[in-house]
């Protein structure tokens, strides 16, 4: 079971070794939309407040369970929105968080999932949709930046 006290950034997360209904916990993922602008860092976002992936990576480094983002990357619309200078027509995001979870956080998470062959237009990676089930789509900058 997952007890959480408090936010990643000020609390604590406990791993324990109880059950779900009959199955064990095997790996616990979470969901973060966060990193949505090309000066943020690990440790610092934009806006010099300190960083979602360096909280949650020092909230949650010593695990027992094995942790991954089960979905990241930033809305399309949202990406470099503070810096009207950097941000394209597309919202092309620049991904530098594969190599923070890679190796920043590498000590406790163990990787990520960042998805959308086709779906909703803020986190598509593939143009030429919808999918039709046979012909496929053409990699976005996104995708290579990915």
């Amino acid at each position: 079971a997952l007890r959480a006290n408090g936010s990643a950034g000020g609390g604590s997360w406990n791993f324990e070794d109880h059950k779900f209904g009959e199955s064990p916990i095997d790996i616990f993922g979470l969901n973060v939309e966060s990193w949505c602008s090309s000066t943020q860092t690990f440790e610092y976002n934009s806006d010099g407040t300190i960083g979602t992936y360096y909280s949650l990576w020092k909230a949650l480094k010593k695990s027992s369970v094995p942790i991954i983002f089960s979905e990241m990357g930033c809305p399309h619309s949202h990406f470099d929105r503070d810096d009207l200078e950097r941000k394209t027509k597309e919202g092309t995001r620049d991904w530098k968080q594969v190599e923070v979870v890679s190796r920043d956080m590498a000590d406790s998470w163990s990787g990520f999932v960042a998805y959308t062959y086709d779906g909703p237009e803020d986190f598509v990676m593939f143009k030429g949709g919808p999918w039709d089930g046979q012909h496929v789509l053409e990699p976005t900058k996104d995708f290579e930046n990915f």
